[in-house]
């Protein structure tokens, strides 16, 4: 969420040899230039954001740790803050994202020295029960020993769905919701369905877009939240990935799934769908590709997910489903104050995953 001049602030902690780590509760224009031009992933697989400003504006509560030696950004780490509910209780939860060092320090031993320092002192810090977590490729193992340096451990997997169409068709009964207040009977419904998830956020961030649903006879049957994104394809792992690269974007028709220069997709969150209805959810999904003139889109689960066994009944994902499949990403998670019940209540449960914390 944006926040007015008036409300930015930032902290100096660590200051010495002309470096320094601050605090900043807002994201500065020096921070989103530089995250525009880092090229994320790990050996194999690389990418590059190229929506970056608007996908960080929109998460929620951003607070960014900036490593500057002499004055230039170094290292980034942005720690989006979140609410957990477990058992009637709140507690605190930061989602971390964008652990990135500029090219020319990297190698150097400067993120792991600063990253700890930084992870150290946002753990001290926090005066209640907090859990922090992230989401690691298991392939990019200098940030995960990282991660596992500053005490997180692994409860879980991610993965990573791809849906796409080369020719998506319209939607009968397609609606968009521009304000969830309202439909608060709706509301109240995926507010419910979500109840046993960790740290749903749906409705704390302002979209760029309507919420999407489907309706058959009057009754909302599947919804969705899509995010528009565009990303620069470097590399991407095994046969398929060389593929993807090389030869589908000179393919006709094929090419509009994938264009390694300039793809663009859909991110899709916040899944909504009546039991016995999870094939009119993908063709929500298909109708809001039409409605958004889109062919690819991505979306991300916690492994234990019970929408995943539904969703994926059926192998007719398409072909971007094959190519994004090969992500093996871990979930981290760090907690303080936390008991050893509630440590377990929150592995036990599946983690809501935002497509804005993944594109």
């Amino acid at each position: 969420m944006l926040k007015s001049k008036a409300t930015e602030s930032s902290q100096v902690f660590y200051e010495g040899n002309g470096r320094s780590i601050t605090l900043e509760n807002y994201v500065s224009e020096e921070v989103i230039e530089f995250l525009s031009r880092i090229q994320f992933g790990y050996v194999g697989t690389l990418y590059e954001h190229k929506n970056t400003r608007e996908i960080i504006l929109r998460m929620t509560n951003p607070n960014v740790l900036v490593v500057r030696i002499n004055g230039q950004i170094a290292v980034t780490s942005l720690f989006s803050k979140r609410e957990l509910k477990l058992n009637d209780k709140t507690y605190d939860a930061y989602y971390i994202r964008y652990l990135a060092a500029d090219e020319q320090f990297q190698g150097r031993g400067i993120v792991a020295k600063y990253g700890v320092i930084s992870m150290n002192w946002m753990r001290k810090v926090q005066e209640k029960p907090t859990v922090f977590y992230n989401f690691v490729e298991e392939q990019n193992r200098s940030s995960y020993r990282l991660i596992e340096f500053v005490k997180f451990k692994q409860i879980g997997g991610v993965r990573t769905i791809g849906f796409s169409r080369v020719f998506p068709r319209s939607l009968g009964g397609l609606e968009r919701i521009e304000d969830f207040d309202a439909y608060p009977e709706f509301k109240s419904s995926l507010a419910a369905y979500y109840q046993k998830y960790n740290v749903f956020n749906l409705f704390d961030v302002k979209y760029e877009l309507p919420y999407y649903v489907y309706k058959i006879n009057g009754e909302i049957v599947a919804g969705v939240q899509p995010h528009k994104a565009q990303w620069v394809l470097n590399s991407l792992p095994g046969t398929l990935g060389k593929i993807a690269l090389s030869v589908i974007p000179h393919m006709p028709y094929l090419k509009r799934i994938v264009n390694p220069k300039d793809f663009k997709f859909l991110g899709f969150e916040g899944f909504y769908f009546k039991p016995g209805h999870a094939q009119n959810l993908k063709r929500l999904l298909e109708g809001v590709l039409h409605d958004l003139k889109h062919y690819s889109a991505l979306m991300w689960f916690d492994e234990k997910d019970p929408q995943l066994d539904a969703l994926l009944a059926k192998k007719d994902m398409g072909l971007v489903y094959h190519f994004a499949k090969s992500s093996n990403t871990k979930v981290m998670v760090s907690f303080k104050g936390f008991t050893d019940e509630e440590q377990a209540l929150f592995k036990e449960r599946s983690l809501y995953i935002s497509a804005l914390d993944n594109m």
